[in-house]
């Protein structure tokens, strides 16, 4: 998020990813581009005036300025990150998930991979499918792909200090085919919400951690 009413959002799947930005409480778009048909965005950051998106499986990473969202360059994605699936920043490091166990720490002057860090819960069990990520006030959050729960995980050692359960999360209207993967899949911050939802949900919805 830009502020507490500006989202950058990076949009998936093959033929209609696209990097955008828009009004929250409105839904507005202010700017938008498509990506390459050949490409399914993932997770996206801003580092300074710099906004990372990455791709899937095609191991390519956009560089793009974040005034005019001009595509700068494109990276190649680091050897040690298998896939491309959840990314986030604490304006200093990149933090970058592939379906592993595993959070990549990545220098995002070189784009290379500073530091991996596996993902274990109190009893040592790994945990498995990180998916979205977000930063918020020195922890990492994480969806468990195919989970009804995100994870909140101490970067600097990778353990996990709670899980947060969103089982019960959905409005009267809400409808979504979760066995087609349209299953809990965001996590953003604004700087005083937390703010999920997940893919082709109507709704994005503001929790509170008890």
């Amino acid at each position: 998020m830009e502020g507490p009413d500006v989202v950058v959002e990076s949009t998936g799947m093959y033929g209609e990813s696209k990097l955008r930005r828009y009004e929250l409480s409105t839904g507005r778009v202010l700017t938008e581009v498509e990506l390459p048909k050949a490409y399914f965005g993932e997770g996206a950051v801003c580092v300074n005036d710099i906004i990372y998106q990455m791709t899937y499986r095609e191991r390519v990473v956009r560089k793009y300025q974040k005034a005019t969202f001009a595509l700068l360059e494109e990276l190649t994605m680091p050897r040690e990150v298998r896939e491309g699936w959840g990314m986030t920043t604490d304006n200093t490091t990149i933090y970058v998930t592939d379906g592993s166990n595993n959070v990549y720490f990545i220098d995002p002057g070189t784009f290379r991979v500073t530091r991996t860090v596996p993902i274990v819960d109190s009893d040592g069990r790994r945990v498995m499918n990180l998916n979205e990520l977000e930063y918020i006030n020195g922890e990492l959050w994480a969806n468990i792909y195919f989970s009804r729960r995100i994870v909140v995980i101490d970067p600097a050692t990778g353990s996990v200090k709670y899980f947060v359960d969103l089982s019960g999360l959905g409005a009267s209207d809400e409808t979504y085919r979760w066995n087609s993967g349209e299953v809990l899949n965001g996590i953003a911050y604004d700087g005083s919400r937390i703010l999920v939802t997940g893919k082709y949900w109507r709704h994005i919805y503001a929790i509170a951690v008890n």
